[in-house]
């Protein structure tokens, strides 16, 4: 997550950078040096001005996002390969995830159905 957030803040940056950086070209009538300059020291104060502030809302962004998931699906963001055979189980029990195998107990009766009620003998 650390990745997509230093990413989303660079391609900010860059992306003002340049911005500023043509804008301020523009502004002037004639290319200088001098003209040069003044747009280099905007373009990468307003850059840094705008790196800043794309870690700061890709962090709450991101953060938000995933701390908006269910905790069951947070792990597979990051690949957790444990938590995807846990979820294909929990497909294949009888109850799913809402009913845990503890709390499916059957009654067996003597001739080995389940769920019949035993035979009384007359």
């Amino acid at each position: 997550m650390l990745f997509w957030i230093k990413k989303f803040a660079a391609i900010v940056g860059m992306t003002a950078f340049f911005v500023l950086f043509v804008m301020t070209i523009a502004g002037y009538g004639d290319f200088s040096w001098e003209a040069v300059t003044w747009a280099l020291i905007r373009a990468l104060t307003g850059a840094a001005l705008f790196w800043v502030v794309g870690i700061v809302v890709a962090d709450i962004l991101f953060k938000g996002i995933i701390s908006d998931m269910e905790s069951d699906r947070n792990c597979l963001v990051e690949g957790g390969l444990v938590q995807q055979v846990h979820m294909i189980k929990e497909k294949y029990t009888p109850g799913g995830a809402d009913l845990p195998f503890s709390g499916m107990a059957v009654p067996v009766t003597k001739n080995g159905k389940a769920g019949e009620k035993p035979q009384q003998k007359s």
